[in-house]
């Protein structure tokens, strides 16, 4: 694959690697150090970033998928946040009104509680 994309130096042509050309729209200048040591400075602070955002989106959809009522879905996500490192108190408060909002969406859903 060839970055050179017309004017744009490190554009990559590509609707499926949009997430690609922002974080290299992103990257720092690579004064002396080496490739490696640069590629350290630069991906492990957006590695960690993507993976804490891919883990909470993975437990909204994993609850909402799991259906049922609100307070199962409790149960999945205390389940599916140990699975993936979360803190389940953490990710209940910020997270659990994504979640209702999504399950209210949802058709699967059972409405005995909440």
């Amino acid at each position: 694959m060839c970055l050179f994309n017309g004017s744009n130096l490190y554009t990559i042509n590509m609707e499926k690697y949009a997430a690609v050309n922002r974080f290299l729209d992103h990257l720092g200048p690579v004064d002396q150090q080496s490739f490696d040591k640069w590629w350290e400075q630069e991906w492990l602070p957006h590695q960690q970033k993507c993976m804490d955002a891919a883990k909470n989106v993975y437990v909204v959809e994993r609850a909402v998928a799991t259906g049922g009522t609100l307070h199962n879905m409790r149960d999945t996500i205390k389940r599916t946040c140990t699975e993936v490192g979360l803190d389940y108190d953490e990710f209940m408060a910020d997270g659990w009104q994504h979640v209702k909002r999504k399950w209210e969406a949802s058709p699967t859903k059972i409405n005995d509680d909440e």
